[in-house]
């Protein structure tokens, strides 16, 4: 099975200044303070011109998890993220990859950040696989879940930012 999230924002600034956000390394360090993560880590950070890599380790509540899927994952459920931020036309494009540890599971997508009356339109896409028998299904709900919380709370929090 697999399960698609597609979300989408409208931020107050130019892509070209969510951009520069990005490339500031203390904002993404604000930023992963307000998740509702166990942990938060930023691995990697790096900048050029037109060009971004991020890499954060994060840390999800064990409580999170259905009692009956937690005995597929040792201790609290842990994911490395990567986004690689490219220029893309007149705004950027991000290829993400999620890498849950010690599970069975492909999530992966696609941000873009594009002009749009007022400011930006950021969009997320992302599919997600469990290869879990009988409970891979509702993994990947859970997951659903999460990655739309998480973006939501990054989005309010790029959001008010920018607004400042």
């Amino acid at each position: 099975m697999t399960t698609t999230v597609s979300l989408a924002y409208s931020l107050p600034a130019t892509p070209d200044d969510v951009f520069d956000l990005l490339k500031d390394r203390d904002f993404v360090v604000q930023r992963l303070s307000v998740l509702e993560v166990t942990s938060s880590d930023l691995e990697e950070h790096d900048v050029t011109d037109d060009s971004l890599k991020l890499s954060m380790v994060m840390t999800m509540p064990r409580s999170t998890l259905p009692k009956a899927v937690r005995g597929f994952v040792r201790g609290e459920p842990g994911f490395r993220r990567t986004e690689v931020w490219r220029r893309a036309d007149d705004g950027y494009r991000a290829e993400v990859v999620v890498d849950l540890f010690g599970t069975p599971s492909d999530v992966s997508g696609e941000m873009l950040l594009r002009p749009a009356e007022g400011g930006s339109r950021f969009t997320f896409d992302s599919r997600i696989q469990v290869q879990i028998p009988v409970f891979g299904g509702q993994v990947e709900g859970i997951l659903q879940e999460q990655i739309t919380d998480l973006a939501d709370r990054e989005a309010a929090f790029t959001r008010e930012h920018l607004s400042r």
